[in-house]
């Protein structure tokens, strides 16, 4: 099975102090099988290219997925009438095209796309 990480993900992880033992516990059940990718917008640099997100890219960034035509139309066709974030959005918008399950603390914004979560 395949995973994307979301951004609410990823930031937990990167916590210094005492990250959420669920989601230090997931990760740590995840067979090594298992792919994970970090959301394109959560590890992307934005404005601060040598921040701790620029970090995470580098770090990461041959596990990030592109943000192809399929995954652009289906985000789309998400925020056509309620568009949730646009991190969870890319998320949902991404998943499905690439048959991975959204992995997200946030499921009010992801049960609306009909990404598996």
């Amino acid at each position: 099975m395949s995973y994307i990480a979301d951004t609410d993900v990823v930031s937990e992880l990167r916590k210094r102090e005492r990250p959420g033992p669920a989601v230090v516990e997931w990760f740590r059940n995840r067979n090594r099988a298992s792919s994970i990718s970090a959301s394109s917008r959560s590890a992307s640099c934005g404005s601060a290219p040598n921040g701790r997100a620029g970090k995470v890219f580098v770090r990461y960034r041959r596990r990030i997925p592109d943000v192809d035509s399929a995954a652009a139309e289906r985000w789309g066709r998400i925020g056509a009438s309620d568009p949730p974030p646009d991190a969870d959005g890319l998320s949902a918008a991404t998943a499905p095209v690439r048959d991975f399950v959204v992995v997200t603390r946030n499921a009010k914004h992801i049960a609306p796309t009909r990404a598996r979560y």
